[in-house]
């Protein structure tokens, strides 16, 4: 017992090594930022309720005016066309052989030249990742995208934060949306109409372009919409498939030319239309990264009648932030800017509109201002909800300039003022998107490099201590005094990183920062000294070891390794390892037909005895495992970085295909009621279902139930058509199951063990309990001998030989009818459509368990000693 515990507390000491430098990794890669659920207001002006009085009032404290909303300037027609890269639209006379995709958009030339006031081709300047879901996100909430947006919507990818389309909708404007259905996944039910349509299918290039503009000129002929959206996806679909120098890429860029042309020529004076990319593309066609082949797209704004804002008030001309567009948006349709934006208006693309009794720089001042005021508002607030995000100092001196800002703001009397003052309020906020920039986009190196070392140490020293050590030396080596230093040291050193790591001669981040990394310096050097004072026992152990064994089980674990330090491995991860996985359980049944197949050339081999060999069985699970991991290949979703990938719910298997969505769900309830009979068959076959104790009669009735409740929430939940059930009804099946899972948890606390000892002839009941803190299996055995010794020492006979049901499954059948309940669980929470994923994972997890188990017996060569 006294072993046990120091063994307890070596484990506890590395796990808190390993997950130190775990979290100190991840908080340097894996960049978060948590969403504000706080939403922007103003106060709404229409043009009859300004006069000289009301404008008057506005202006004696431009700060109390900054929540001001204008009217709506125009309707707004926004052409998406994804991965338009900037170099497309620019056009070059001089080239005397343009290549595919340059001099194709040559409408924007046209009117570039011909109405110079009335257009504007900017470049539109992404963050990275430049994939389409992070582009939408920065596009419609003017914040940043990171790997890990901690929100409260865990299980939908539906944008909770405050977004111009939220924004538009509840200032009771409408919108139309066609195109890509990543729209209607992050907004559902905010348009007016939508057509969405899927676009994983990188290898069509037309039908969802060709649907747009089959609907897009009956849309633009009707006048009930504010903000018409349409979003093209062959000019990126070409890219990925065929890369931009292809003749395919030049025929959907003059396809893109005269759609822009259509547009422009059906709609009315009063729109303003924008054509945008969401991000470029590298010379293969890819984005993703970072390049600025990838981040420089193109915008191009037109007006048929009025003028934009000249570029006299501090605008770049030249190139324009993509999260300038959520402000700028809702400077021309007179709504808030969304509470989380960073973006500065862009007036480059404003309609010049003006507004009765207010000079063009007064209207422009109270815009930059509102636009001001809110961009400090949430820096400010996420700094204080989220203390150590950002550095004091920086803190400080932002606060102070905001400060001198806000005294200037109520003293700008004229134009020219106004123009020195928004140059520098926009570099101000500029800084604001730099710090926030230095934060959330980032990596932190020093961070990444000091969890790394803080993970791989303490792995690499207790490998050389454990590998190379016999059991019997390795509690002399951890001895309990040797422990009570381990953790001394580790309190010390942890806490004096965490109070003077600002005093220490390297830059650490934070507090933790310095915990940690002062804690991986003194459990190095700890474990340094007993691998040193151990080495000769090491050095033995090793020379002795068998070297050079288990080669391909070694190679397949490196490769598995290699998926974290190349783009393509991570891309086709999902593959790549099942594929690793296939290869090791062949390699496990190649071992069991070399250690369990036994043939005699004496005697001629039988079918039917071959059909009824252990090996042919455990061969033959080890086949059926690689057909499920293969088969699961129809089942994985698709990420962005995809390209050549078929989603399971829009690829071309008929089984899931999107128009046979109730074989989906048929499939899904099939597959739950297979998964709860074969273990419920496997219990009763193993005799953990004989007897009536609580957790036995709980595991004979609790699974049908929990199994039925599932079945009957994956067809009712998802079938929009039933509408005699009501939601509620729906709901409670969830319930029922949750309630299941917590009795099944409570059950296992009071009464684990699912065994059960046939009574006695003499009907009395046999009383059977165990000592929790010791071997149960061993317990068990010693009551039972306990109990057949007092049968013979009394000579009644062979009769009364206990008989004792489920005692080889003690351990895993308290396991499998827990994960039963676990599973049903999952599925309910999960998508219907992953249970049948579930259901193979753990299909093959029970196969190689039982193959691996039965070769390490096969194979032990101290068994039984």
């Amino acid at each position: 017992m006294k072993y046990a515990c120091y063994y307890l507390f070596v484990l506890l000491w590395l796990a808190i090594l390993i997950s130190s430098g775990i979290f100190l990794f991840s908080r340097g890669f894996l960049l978060s930022r948590v969403s504000k659920t706080e939403v922007a207001n103003c106060l709404h002006f229409s043009n009859s309720s300004l006069n000289e009085s009301s404008v008057a009032e506005i202006f004696k404290d431009v700060n109390s005016s900054s929540n001001l909303c204008f009217p709506k300037k125009s309707k707004v027609v926004i052409l998406v066309i994804d991965a338009l890269k900037y170099d497309f639209g620019v056009y070059d006379e001089n080239l005397v052989d343009p290549k595919p995709y340059q001099n194709k958009l040559r409408v924007i030339h046209e009117l570039l030249e011909l109405k110079p006031n009335r257009s504007r081709l900017l470049k539109f300047i992404a963050d990275p990742p430049t994939t389409t879901l992070q582009r939408l996100k920065g596009l419609t909430t003017g914040s940043l995208p990171t790997f890990i947006d901690i929100g409260s919507n865990f299980a939908s990818p539906e944008i909770n934060e405050d977004n111009i389309i939220d924004q538009i909708i509840r200032h009771n404007l409408s919108m139309v949306f066609l195109g890509d259905s990543t729209w209607t996944d992050l907004y559902p039910n905010r348009f007016k109409r939508s057509y969405s349509y899927p676009s994983f299918d990188i290898f069509d290039l037309d039908t969802v372009d060709n649907k747009i503009k089959g609907n897009l000129p009956r849309e633009l002929a009707k006048n009930d919409w504010d903000v018409l959206i349409a979003h093209f996806l062959g000019v990126d679909h070409c890219g990925h498939r065929y890369g931009p120098t292809h003749k395919e890429m030049e025929r959907k860029l003059l396809e893109m030319d005269d759609v822009i042309r259509n547009v422009i020529n059906q709609m009315d004076d009063d729109t303003t239309l924008l054509v945008i990319g969401d991000h470029g593309m590298t010379i293969t066609g890819d984005h993703g990264g970072e390049s600025s082949d990838e981040i420089n797209a193109l915008l191009f704004a037109h007006m048929k009648s009025k003028s934009f804002i000249s570029d006299d008030y501090g605008s770049d001309k030249e190139a324009m932030q993509q999260i300038d567009l959520v402000p700028t948006l809702s400077t021309i349709l007179g709504v808030p800017i969304p509470y989380s934006n960073l973006g500065l208006i862009n007036y480059n693309v404003v309609p010049d509109i003006s507004l009765p009794f207010m000079l063009q720089y007064q209207t422009l001042l109270i815009h930059s201002w509102h636009n001001a005021k809110q961009i400090f508002n949430y820096f400010y607030t996420y700094a204080m909800d989220n203390k150590r995000t950002f550095k004091l100092q920086d803190l400080n001196d932002m606060e102070n300039k905001f400060i001198q800002l806000t005294h200037r703001a109520n003293t700008i009397y004229n134009g020219d003022a106004f123009k020195s003052f928004v140059g520098d309020l926009n570099i101000e906020l500029r800084g604001v998107l730099q710090t926030c920039r230095n934060v959330w986009v980032k990596f932190d190196p020093n961070q990444m490099k000091d969890g790394l070392l803080a993970t791989f140490l303490p792995i690499f020293f207790m490998f050389l201590l454990i590998v190379n050590s016999k059991s019997k030396s390795f509690y002399q080596i951890f001895t309990g005094k040797v422990i009570f230093h381990i953790y001394a040291l580790s309190i010390v050193s942890a806490g004096f990183g965490y109070r003077y790591h600002q005093m220490l001669y390297i830059e650490l981040k934070s507090e933790v920062h310095g915990a940690i990394f002062c804690l991986m310096i003194v459990s190095t050097l700890i474990l340094s000294y007993l691998v040193i004072t151990n080495w000769e026992n090491i050095a033995i152990n090793w020379h002795e070891s068998q070297k050079f064994q288990n080669i391909p089980t070694r190679l397949i674990l490196i490769f598995a390794m290699g998926v974290f330090f190349s783009n393509s491995y991570i891309i086709e991860e999902q593959k790549i390892l099942c594929y690793l996985l296939m290869g090791v359980i062949g390699i496990l049944v190649l071992d069991i037909i070399k250690h369990c197949f036994r043939f005699d050339k004496k005697n001629k081999l039988k079918i039917s005895s071959l059909f009824k060999s252990l090996s042919f069985k455990l061969a033959l699970a080890g086949g059926m495992a690689i057909v499920l991991l293969r088969s699961s290949y129809n089942l994985f979703r698709c990420r962005e970085e995809q390209t050549n990938c078929g989603d399971f719910q829009t690829s071309g298997n008929t089984v899931f295909r999107k128009g046979g969505r109730g074989n989906i769900y048929l499939l899904s309830v099939g597959a739950t009621c297979l998964y709860t009979l074969s273990t419920r068959i496997y219990l009763k076959t193993c005799g953990n279902l004989t007897g009536h104790s609580l957790n036995v009669s709980f595991a004979r009735y609790g699974p049908i139930l929990a199994a039925i409740c599932t079945s009957g929430h994956i067809l009712l939940s998802n079938n929009s058509d039933i509408k005699i059930i009501k939601p509620s009804h729906v709901d409670a099946l969830a319930l029922v199951i949750y309630a299941l899972f917590l009795l099944q948890v409570l059950i296992l606390i009071i009464s684990p063990l699912m065994v059960f000892v046939l009574p006695r002839i003499n009907k009395q009941k046999q009383q059977l309990s165990v000592n929790s803190r010791e071997n149960v299996v061993l317990e068990l055995f010693k009551k039972i001998k306990n109990s057949y010794d007092e049968t013979v020492e009394i000579g009644n006979g062979d009769e009364h030989i206990p008989v004792v049901y489920g005692l080889a499954t003690v351990y895993s059948s308290i396991i499998i009818s827990f994960g039963l309940f676990l599973t049903l669980l999952l599925i309910t929470i999960q998508d219907p459509k992953s249970s049948v994923g579930i259901v193979i994972c753990l299909a093959v997890a029970a196969i190689t368990l039982v193959i691996h188990s039965i070769l390490r017996f096969k194979t032990s060569s101290d068994f039984g000693k």
